[in-house]
């Protein structure tokens, strides 16, 4: 059904089906499963709500004004890409600040000064690096002349009368005897015997196969062997 009039009812259902489904397109397909069977929808009833979502989502231009003119489309493009062509030209630089130069070159100068001091200095203690290295030369050379080399024999048969001074002076008692610890125990050793609660400095280092917190208790571990049960003294 199409006519050019508007009937009030039909508008306000179309409106109702509108605002109900507003993700819905405005098409006939669209809006037609939401009205009833026999309301014949057609595209004169959609057309006003068309209109006015084109005339909604249509973005707004503003007119372009060159002081009191108002340009049309195309003065507004060759006008807009003028703007843009003077933006993209470089700014001119500014002209140098008289106390800004004075200040860098005073800058400047300090910085060669103490690069000057630092050169002076570092000649200074390299002159000193070779003097010491040049005295101490000299004092190893001293102690190879005071000191000629010696073989082997003759170092050997030096240690020998030392050690014979030496076995002298503790015979004669003049040097205490030297204490000979001799040859610790192993660590397997020591561990056993603090798990004994031995003492080490006792020197029983014997290797036990239980703890001394296992003595006296059964032994429920069979391939351990069994565990001799202390007895108490006798009264």
């Amino acid at each position: 059904m199409s006519t050019t009039e508007i009937n009030p009812l039909r508008d306000y259902m179309v409106h109702q089906a509108i605002i109900a489904h507003p993700d819905a397109p405005l098409t006939i397909e669209a809006l037609a499963p939401h009205l009833p069977p026999d309301f014949d929808l057609g595209e004169d009833d959609l057309q006003p709500y068309q209109q006015a979502a084109v005339s909604e989502s249509a973005p707004e231009v503003a007119p372009v004004k060159v002081g009191n003119r108002v340009l049309d489309a195309e003065a507004a493009a060759r006008h807009a890409a003028e703007a843009e062509a003077e933006a993209a030209e470089p700014a001119a630089p500014l002209p140098p600040d008289p106390d800004a130069i004075d200040a860098a070159v005073k800058r400047r100068i300090a910085a060669d000064q103490a690069l000057a001091n630092k050169r002076v200095a570092l000649l200074a203690a390299q002159s000193a690096e070779r003097d010491a290295r040049a005295a101490l030369a000299q004092a190893v050379q001293q102690f190879q002349v005071g000191f000629p080399p010696k073989s082997q024999s003759e170092l050997l048969r030096e240690h020998a009368q030392e050690q014979a001074a030496i076995r002298a002076a503790i015979k004669s008692g003049a040097l205490p005897p030297r204490k000979n610890p001799g040859i610790g125990k192993s660590v397997v050793d020591r561990l056993a015997s603090y798990g004994r609660g031995g003492n080490p400095a006792s020197g029983d280092y014997r290797r036990g196969a239980f703890g001394s917190q296992m003595r006296g208790r059964l032994n429920h571990d069979p391939r351990r062997g069994p565990v001799a049960v202390v007895k108490p003294p006798s009264v």
